[in-house]
C-alpha cells in the first residue's frame, strides 16, 4: 500500500508521526522514507517499540504542535532536545549515546532490527 502513495521523481517521503506496524516501516525505510518522531510517540509502549525498531539514519525530529505537549503545553522548535533526549531513552544501551555537560549526543546504532 505505501507504494501506491509514493510520489514518482518528486522527492524523498516523510511519515509524519507514523503509527503503522514494523513491517510497514522496515518496507518504508528500504523505500527511502524518512520517519518524524517526536517525543509524545515514546509515551507508548507500542510508540517505544516502533521508535527502537526504526533506522537511526531514517529518523527526523519533529519540533512543533500543535498536537504534541511539553510541559502542558504545545511543542514547538526549542524543545527538540525532548525529543532527542527521548529517542536516546527509547534507544539506549551501552555506549548508544552520552550526555555531557547538558548536551546529548545520540550515538545510535544504524538499521532496523530483527
Amino acid at each position: 500500500m505505501i507504494e501506491q502513495y509514493l510520489p514518482q521523481d518528486r522527492g524523498t517521503v516523510v511519515l509524519h508521526w507514523f503509527t503503522g506496524s514494523k513491517s510497514e516501516a522496515r518496507r518504508a525505510a528500504t523505500l527511502g522514507c524518512y520517519f518524524s518522531v517526536n517525543a509524545e510517540m515514546t509515551r507508548s509502549d507500542r510508540g517505544r517499540s516502533l521508535v527502537s525498531d526504526l533506522p537511526i539514519d531514517r529518523i527526523l525530529t519533529e519540533t512543533d504542535g500543535p498536537f504534541t505537549q511539553v510541559d502542558g503545553r504545545p511543542s514547538e522548535p526549542a524543545d527538540v532536545e525532548t525529543t532527542v533526549a527521548a529517542i536516546a531513552d527509547v534507544r539506549k544501551g551501552p555506549g548508544r549515546y552520552r550526555h555531557d555537560s547538558g548536551k546529548i549526543e545520540p550515538s545510535f546504532s544504524t538499521g532496523m532490527r530483527p
